[in-house]
């Protein structure tokens, strides 16, 4: 995370890079109250006086803080799926004469399970102050995962297994309304979720990347 005051002045300040998410607007004189980002960038955008004052602009300083614990693994996530979207080494090992089409076809449906992931809300249902876990709480059980570069279908269990041991560890209940048959929130129940995530398993490894002849193999969730 970064943090940010100023003591001089007029910017708009963003959370990230894409000037979407304005956090505040600074102008005039004397220092301000630091502002902190939710990841590892802000944009700040200086805008200038029209009316001929020439000033000394503003003074700013940057701090580092470490993320907390459940952003690193569920960043690390994050990373494995970019890493797995953007590896084309995999399909040049097959030596396939149509390997572009097949990457495409590797990211397409990489995309479409990761858009079933987001839609658990994983990282917005981390709460330290949970009191009811999807699984055990402890955020010890995350697996972080990892790439090996001669292996697809270890990376892609990494993957997988990293997904379900973030929803085991931080996943909260707290006021979700998952019980029962009229229950509005019945896909977020962990059960509901591990099969979600068995089914995406089984359908990139039998269906869809069937090049790799990776195996879906029973068991894998708990």
């Amino acid at each position: 995370k970064e943090k940010i005051f100023f003591s001089n002045d007029k910017v708009d300040i963003f959370d990230g890079t894409d000037g979407n998410n304005l956090i505040t607007t600074y102008c005039g004189k004397g220092r301000r109250d630091a502002v902190t980002s939710t990841g590892t960038t802000l944009t700040v955008v200086f805008k200038s006086n029209e009316n001929g004052i020439v000033n000394k602009g503003f003074k700013v300083a940057f701090t580092a803080e470490p993320l907390p614990e459940e952003d690193v693994h569920w960043n690390s996530i994050l990373t494995q799926y970019e890493s797995l979207y953007n590896k084309a080494f995999y399909y040049e090992q097959l030596g396939a004469t149509i390997a572009g089409n097949k990457r495409l076809r590797l990211a397409k449906q990489l995309t479409k399970t990761m858009g079933k992931f987001y839609d658990f809300g994983l990282k917005e249902r981390t709460n330290l102050g949970c009191t009811n876990f999807a699984g055990t709480g402890v955020s010890g059980d995350f697996v972080a995962p990892t790439i090996d570069e001669t292996d697809i279908c270890a990376s892609l269990e990494s993957f997988f297994f990293a997904v379900n041991s973030y929803h085991d560890a931080y996943a909260c209940l707290d006021g979700l309304d998952i019980g029962g048959k009229k229950a509005t929130q019945k896909k977020l129940r962990p059960t509901r979720i591990k099969n979600v995530i068995r089914k995406q398993r089984r359908r990139l490894y039998n269906q869809k990347l069937t090049d790799f002849s990776c195996i879906a193999t029973e068991g894998f969730i708990v």
